[in-house]
């Protein structure tokens, strides 16, 4: 397995987020965090090959 840093923004915008927003959202979805990040790339490369 490899391993990938995540440096968060310092404020939300289209390009990045918080710590506390994915917390938030992970919080919400009743998952961890690295399943958050995992959804939203997931989700991401379906619209890119689309």
């Amino acid at each position: 397995m490899k391993n990938l840093l995540l440096k968060f923004k310092s404020k939300d915008s289209l390009y990045g987020v918080t710590r506390e927003t994915l917390k938030a959202l992970a919080d919400k979805m009743d998952v961890s965090e690295t399943m958050v990040v995992h959804l939203a790339l997931s989700r991401f490369a379906k619209v890119c090959q689309s």
